[in-house]
C-alpha cells in the first residue's frame, strides 16, 4: 500500500472550524466579535426567565431536577447562597413529593425568576395530605431558606385518595426579608 490519505494517517486530524479562524469562533461564543469578557459595558442585568421541567415521581430522577434548576440559576446570575439554598429547598420539596407520590405520578417544577428573585411551584399528585407538615423539620428547613412559602393540597377528582400537592417557594437575589 503505497499512499494514506490525510484522514487516515491522523497528521492533520480534522477539528471543524466552519470556516472561521479561532479567535473567531471564540468570540461568536461569547456573544459576537464585538464582545469581550473584560468591558463592562457588555455586561448586561439578569434577564426574567422561566423554565418546567417535568420528571418522573422516582428517587433517581432528583439529582437531574436538581442540576437543571442549579444551571438555570447560575446562569441567570445568581449569588452561590442563593442558588444553594434554592437546591437545598427543591431537594426537599420534590423528596417530600417522591416519597408520597402515587404509582406513576410526575413532579412538575415551574422556576421563574427576574432581576429581584426567584419564584418556585411544584407539585405532584400524593397520596396523603399535609406532605410537609408544619411540625416537621423539612418545613422549618424551608422556612429558612426561602423568603416565601405556600403549600396547598386539594382532593382529586377521582376519590381514590388522591391528592393535588402544590408547594409554592420563593427567594430574593440579595438579602432576606427581616
Amino acid at each position: 500500500m503505497q499512499g494514506r490519505s490525510e484522514r487516515e494517517s491522523g497528521a492533520n486530524d480534522w477539528i471543524p472550524d466552519f470556516g472561521l479562524p479561532r479567535d473567531a469562533m471564540a468570540e461568536m461564543a461569547l456573544g459576537g466579535p464585538d464582545m469581550t469578557l473584560d468591558d463592562p459595558s457588555n455586561a448586561s442585568a439578569p434577564q426574567d426567565g422561566a423554565l418546567t421541567v417535568r420528571v418522573a415521581a422516582r428517587a433517581e430522577m432528583l439529582p437531574m431536577l436538581r442540576s437543571v434548576v442549579e444551571t438555570v440559576l447560575l446562569t441567570a446570575d445568581f449569588t452561590l447562597d442563593v442558588v444553594s439554598d434554592m437546591r437545598v429547598a427543591i431537594d426537599e420539596v420534590a423528596t417530600a413529593l417522591v416519597l408520597a407520590a402515587g404509582l406513576g405520578s410526575e413532579i412538575v417544577c415551574d422556576l421563574h425568576y427576574d432581576q429581584r428573585s426567584v419564584g418556585v411551584r411544584m407539585s405532584g399528585v400524593t397520596r396523603t395530605r399535609e406532605v410537609l407538615r408544619e411540625a416537621s423539620l423539612s418545613r422549618h428547613l424551608l422556612d429558612s431558606l426561602t423568603d416565601e412559602l405556600v403549600i396547598e393540597d386539594a382532593e382529586g377528582d377521582d376519590g381514590l385518595h388522591a391528592y393535588q400537592t402544590v408547594v409554592h417557594f420563593a427567594r430574593r437575589r440579595s438579602g432576606r426579608a427581616g
